[in-house]
């Protein structure tokens, strides 16, 4: 089976040069078919429906105004008839990868499907290195993956759903708190990251690994 991945690629949060890395990868990947679009129309114009699996990482909202500023805010990056075609092509069976500032300042159904969301981190000067805790090490995603470590990124502190499956974990005031997980969505599957504030982070070949197996189990690509 040929998993085809569809990753809509935007600056937003740097995520332009992060889709590079991602995009690179997955195509070395056998029984990968990877495509880059950089139009939200993409998801409306016949081209998602397509597509086995779609991949974004610059946000289902966008922040207007400087961060900390006096009526700054988070506007939805797409327009209502690109969310709605979101929901209904992970419904029907899709498969959606969140990746990063796409769980951020979320709401209503995008939460549902995604599984779970974040509005704070801690300042980057304070996670400058954490370590990966492999939750879930006999998922589909995560199977064989050994605990590893991210330099340079941003740790989210999310709320996850009940039936999310945690497949990593980072450690944060002594606690864990969910870095990968699995969901359902109606027929389709979804998987989120909140790591990958930075291109290095895609480089680093656990990750990469972990984003091929999401991209086949999110395909339903029972070869996984």
């Amino acid at each position: 089976m040929t998993s085809r991945v569809l990753i809509l690629r935007h600056d937003h949060h740097g995520f332009g040069a992060c889709a590079d890395v991602i995009a690179a990868a997955l195509a070395k990947q056998d029984g990968m078919e990877v495509t880059v679009t950089e139009t939200e129309s993409s998801l409306t114009d016949g081209t998602l429906g397509r597509h086995d699996v779609l991949v974004i990482g610059s946000g289902l909202t966008h922040r207007v105004g400087a961060p900390g500023a006096p009526g700054t805010y988070y506007a939805p990056a797409l327009t209502g008839d690109q969310t709605q075609a979101l929901l209904e092509f992970v419904a029907a069976g899709g498969g959606f990868i969140g990746l990063h500032i796409t769980g951020w300042y979320i709401g209503g159904e995008l939460v549902k499907m995604l599984g779970g969301s974040a509005n704070i981190h801690p300042p980057a000067e304070q996670t400058t290195r954490y370590a990966v805790r492999i939750a879930a090490a006999d998922h589909e995603i995560t199977r064989d993956v050994a605990d590893f470590v991210l330099r340079d990124d941003e740790l989210y502190i999310p709320s996850w759903g009940p039936d999310v499956t945690v497949l990593a974990t980072a450690q944060w005031s002594d606690r864990p708190v969910a870095l990968m997980w699995a969901s359902t969505y109606g027929q389709g599957r979804v998987f989120y990251s909140s790591a990958g504030h930075l291109p290095v982070t895609y480089e680093n070949p656990s990750v990469q690994r972990i984003l091929a197996n999401a991209s086949r189990w999110c395909a339903h690509d029972d070869a996984a």
